[in-house]
């Protein structure tokens, strides 16, 4: 499905708060459909964070249909399967392959993206298609009904819709659900840690090198914490991600990244991974907020929308973190380029929470399931469980497609099969096959009632005046 052309023919003025990968794309696809879009970052510029991100075909679909396919070819890493090993020795206990013959079937690769990267082009595509893009501008409060955004200038912005795309931490979904924060803090929360090691660093040392031989994710599974690792940037950087307990509340003092202190023995950890951690230099650390998905992604003046991480509450790195964000703008895209006349716009607006909240109902429970798998405690009958399971399908995923067993692949398959064969632009574009004809024919019903009472009433007022015209007459004789 090629990228549409269509365009609305009534333009609306959008606010977005927040400039990050969901922000960047929304204002992307909200230009394409032809309408006026201001982006709000407090941030200095575009984010030039190198840690990594998963790009499953469900996104990669989408950005190449955007224009990206050179892109994602010279800076992306197609990957070949995912790695399951213990922190504690390195051994491989399990692997997730990309089988070629299924990756054909989803039309799109499972790619290794650098968040930066990613940024860098949306915004290129952002400011091509005619969106403006604010930095330094920090919101500080939104008036949902007033459809407005106030700035820590005092500057107030009106607009016709606001997206919320500021992340986990999103001021504007406290219009929604009525507080910023979804969660308080605490040791047992999985805080995540992203960072990065520079190629040229990773070769310099012997013990690291096997790490860029081969294109697949190293999943490091240990005693309530997982460390991700896979190369990004065209193998110039090696990004790691950190998801663990803190040994106390981590604070992020003056906007700057801090080393958090968190709850892993460095000296129980395989060698490689010891010196992963010494050589990476920290990004960005977030804690997670509920996991519990929002019951709402509009607020009741239907004037504000959730989109990107206020919106999908996942963890971030998970792989359909940036997902769902480039999904949720896709979505926006698709049905605001059909929008005709100012009556629609309830409308469309409902539709997007009905397209996406269904989606996010089920992708949230599942990438919590398996950030869950993957940080089982030490010793535990579950860990044990787990691990012989991943060592019998591993035995199966390392053969030839032709010589797996099918239904052993059929089960290690189905979930993912959910998750990555669902496009964006098809589900917006099946919802208005359904009930856009109605939308129409409902809109033609309100119009025609309009111009019955137009006419009514100028007929009245023909009658009312020749009974003036009748009374002067009379008086006159």
């Amino acid at each position: 499905m090629a990228s549409s052309s269509r365009t609305a023919s009534l333009s609306l003025q959008f606010i977005i708060v927040g400039g990050g990968i969901a922000g960047l794309a929304s204002a992307f696809t909200l230009r394409k459909a032809g309408h006026q879009v201001l982006v709000l970052e407090k941030a200095s510029g575009p984010a030039k964070v190198r840690g990594g991100l998963r790009s499953p075909p469900n996104m990669s679909r989408i950005l190449d249909r955007w224009g990206l396919g050179p892109e994602l070819a010279q800076y992306a890493i197609k990957g070949s399967e995912i790695s399951f090993r213990l922190a504690e020795t390195g051994e491989k206990v399990g692997a997730m392959v990309f089988h070629k013959e299924i990756m054909k079937g989803f039309g799109a690769d499972w790619l290794y993206v650098q968040y930066g990267d990613v940024c860098s082009w949306l915004y290129a595509l952002a400011i091509e298609a005619g969106a403006t893009i604010r930095y330094e501008c920090e919101v500080i409060s939104i008036d949902p009904y007033g459809v407005s955004a106030t700035l820590s200038t005092g500057e107030t912005i009106k607009s016709d819709l606001i997206l919320g795309a500021d992340g986990l931490t999103s001021l504007v979904r406290r219009s929604v659900v009525g507080r910023t924060s979804l969660s308080s803090p605490n040791a047992s929360q999985l805080y995540i840690i992203n960072g990065s090691v520079k190629t040229e660093v990773v070769k310099r040392h012997e013990i690291l090198r096997d790490l860029l031989r081969e294109p697949e994710m190293h999943m490091w599974m240990g005693d309530r914490y997982v460390i991700y690792g896979h190369a990004v940037h065209g193998y110039q950087d090696y990004s790691v991600t950190i998801a663990a307990p803190l040994r106390r509340p981590y604070i992020r003092s003056n906007g700057d990244v801090e080393v958090p202190d968190f709850d892993v023995d460095r000296n129980s950890l395989e060698p490689r991974l010891q010196r992963l951690l010494d050589l990476m230099e920290i990004s960005d650390v977030a804690t997670p907020p509920s996991q519990e998905p929002l019951e709402s992604l509009v607020h009741d003046s239907g004037k504000v929308i959730l989109v990107g991480s206020a919106a999908n509450l996942i963890p971030p790195c998970q792989t359909q973190d940036a997902a769902t964000g480039i999904e949720d703008a896709a979505t926006l895209g698709n049905l605001f380029s059909r929008l005709r006349l100012s009556e629609q716009i309830p409308s469309l607006v409902s539709a997007y929470e009905e397209i996406r909240q269904p989606r996010l109902a089920e992708v949230l429970p599942s990438e919590l399931r398996k950030q869950q798998q993957v940080t089982l405690p030490a010793n535990s009958a579950l860990r044990v469980i787990r691990d012989s399971g991943l060592r019998a399908a591993m035995a199966q995923a390392v053969l030839d497609w032709e010589q797996a067993d099918e239904e052993l692949l059929r089960e290690q398959w189905d979930e993912y099969i959910r998750m990555f064969d669902y496009d964006a632009d098809e589900v917006a574009d099946d919802w208005w096959i359904k009930w856009g004809k109605l939308m129409d024919v409902e809109q033609q019903n309100r119009q025609e009632e309009s111009i019955r009472q137009q006419r009514l009433s100028g007929a009245q007022m023909q009658i009312s005046i020749a009974r003036v015209l009748d009374r002067r007459m009379g008086m006159r004789a």
